[in-house]
């Protein structure tokens, strides 16, 4: 097998080659004799349209819920590098310049971090009150 069959994932494989083969087929050259025609069945088809369409609302949740795991999978990874750091009461820290509060002249030369604060108090944490330092 090539390298595509490794480096992919393996979810549903079969439902989805299944579902391309039905999409691909052209089932509009059945002729009048053909063994299709007869062996065709209505009930029988609608019953079977209407168990196909119960099942694509639970594929669709299936495929929700593998997204949210990805995603669950990627942000723990992210997070896990992420180390976090807790300021005091009367730390001096940096502001960072944000792009609504950037001075419009300075372009992207601008600097990064503004002022000289103080930390005023903790709201919560990683939220702080910030007073400026001699003015």
């Amino acid at each position: 097998m090539g390298l595509s069959y490794h480096s992919t994932n393996h979810y549903g494989r079969e439902s989805i080659l299944f579902s391309l083969w039905i999409r691909n087929n052209d089932t509009s050259k059945i002729d009048a004799n053909s063994l299709q025609r007869f062996v065709y069945e209505q009930d029988q088809n609608n019953a079977l349209i209407r168990i196909e369409l119960d099942l694509l609302e639970e594929r669709r949740e299936q495929s929700q819920l593998r997204i949210v795991s990805y995603q669950q999978c990627i942000a723990q990874y992210y997070n896990s590098k992420v180390r976090r750091r807790g300021f005091e009461v009367g730390d001096l820290v940096l502001r960072q310049v944000l792009s609504n509060n950037k001075e419009h002249d300075t372009g992207v030369f601008g600097p990064f971090w503004e002022g000289t604060y103080v930390i005023d108090a903790v709201i919560r944490p990683g939220t702080y009150k910030l007073a400026r330092t001699g003015g």
